[in-house]
């Protein structure tokens, strides 16, 4: 993972992670989210720079995405009737090439050997006010746990927009919690 090199402020370096494994559950009226990583103390525009590093590395977020599988086959199991939905794709896949909730999503659902259901969801436009998540896909997930993933928790519109699609029952899961 990356860690802050003091010395020389713009740089990251491989070692030492920027946040810690802590499960949380967070309550966000409506929807509680639950999430394996705590970002640690730091400035917003520290944060930011370290967040955007880590986007970066696929090998980190693969990493990221298999300790979060392992901690939810240990709370709920290998279920047969799960299917994992990754978060809308944002900016940062048009810049990297691949999207990094996409990435924890399929790891997910491979280590529990769920359905991974890639592009659910889409958004018509970039503006986070606003309730502008669309269903893409034809597939049918009524009657399975619906597990959806996200990387990040910051504001939580996104996943609300998101989970309020989905039928019951579902588990909003973030890997790294940024409250």
């Amino acid at each position: 993972i990356w860690k802050r090199n003091k010395n020389n402020k713009g740089k990251l370096y491989r070692g030492v992670s920027f946040f810690k494994k802590k499960l949380s559950i967070r309550n966000r009226k409506p929807i509680s989210f639950i999430s394996l990583f705590t970002l640690n103390q730091m400035t917003a525009s520290v944060k930011k720079e370290s967040l955007a590093q880590l986007k970066t590395d696929r090998k980190a977020i693969e990493r990221i995405g298999f300790d979060c599988a392992d901690m939810l086959i240990t709370f709920i199991g290998k279920l047969n009737n799960v299917c994992v939905i990754a978060a809308p794709e944002g900016r940062s896949a048009i810049k990297n090439g691949w999207h990094v909730a996409s990435v924890i999503a399929e790891k997910i659902a491979s280590e529990m050997q769920a359905v991974y259901l890639p592009k659910y969801f889409t958004k018509k436009s970039r503006n986070k006010r606003e309730n502008d998540i669309v269903i893409s896909s034809n597939e049918k997930i009524n009657g399975r746990l619906c597990l959806f993933v996200d990387d990040i928790l910051t504001t939580g519109i996104t996943a609300i927009n998101c989970l309020n699609k989905l039928p019951s029952p579902r588990i909003a899961f973030i890997a790294i919690n940024n409250l």
